[in-house]
């Protein structure tokens, strides 16, 4: 069979986690026309619209492919994360296991009654607080070095109620904000958007 060259082929791929980022790398080296990282459950509720009953690796990729076909004029192209954000996202996620294991730590000096379990549990504690703000302090240098990271920094705590930790979280986990034209096309993307579902009198109060 006749392979089409990179430049004239566009890939879908579901968004899950580092395997898809993994290949997604991979396809972008090879020069392809585009890429996409779609959320499954968007590539669940288009098969649901075509009555798909067919569950299998060979059915999954037809039914992304036919996705692509019918929605690729309203999807963004992926592009791969500089590095400065590569290590934002890489040092921010260990902030946040860090911070769940000192939580730990506090639950179990609640429960210990022995001083040296108590000592031993203290010490643990400021070891990894001591770590956090390390990281922390490595976290705030890499968004100084970069002019982008730093006005979207900027323009996410300017935002009532967001500061340090919360910007951090942000900043590790959603794309490049000039991604999206609008507030409602990012607060879509992550998920938070209400839904309104009224059918007949359903949902109305009697």
């Amino acid at each position: 069979a006749k392979l089409a060259k990179p430049a004239a082929i566009s890939a879908c791929l579901e968004q899950t986690g580092h395997y898809s980022i993994a290949i997604s790398k991979a396809l972008h080296q090879h020069g392809i026309h585009a890429l996409f990282l779609v959320n499954p459950r968007r590539i669940k509720a288009f098969g649901n619209q075509k009555l798909r009953r067919n569950k299998s690796d060979t059915a999954d990729a037809r039914l992304i492919a036919r996705f692509l076909v019918a929605e690729q004029n309203d999807l963004t192209p992926w592009t791969p994360k500089t590095t400065e954000n590569e290590q934002l996202t890489d040092l921010v996620r260990y902030t946040e296991s860090i911070t769940r294991e000192i939580a730990k730590l506090k639950t179990k000096c609640e429960a210990a009654i022995d001083p040296i379990v108590l000592k031993s549990l203290s010490r643990r504690i400021k070891s990894e607080q001591k770590e956090l703000a390390a990281i922390r302090l490595r976290i705030n240098a890499i968004i100084k070095s970069s002019d982008t990271i730093r006005k979207s920094d900027q323009l996410i705590r300017s935002i009532p109620g967001i500061g340090e930790i919360s910007s951090h979280l942000m900043l590790a986990e959603i794309p490049d904000l000039t991604h999206f034209s609008n507030a409602r096309q990012l607060a879509a993307w992550a998920g938070v958007t209400p839904c309104h579902f009224v059918s007949g009198t359903s949902g109305r109060p009697t």
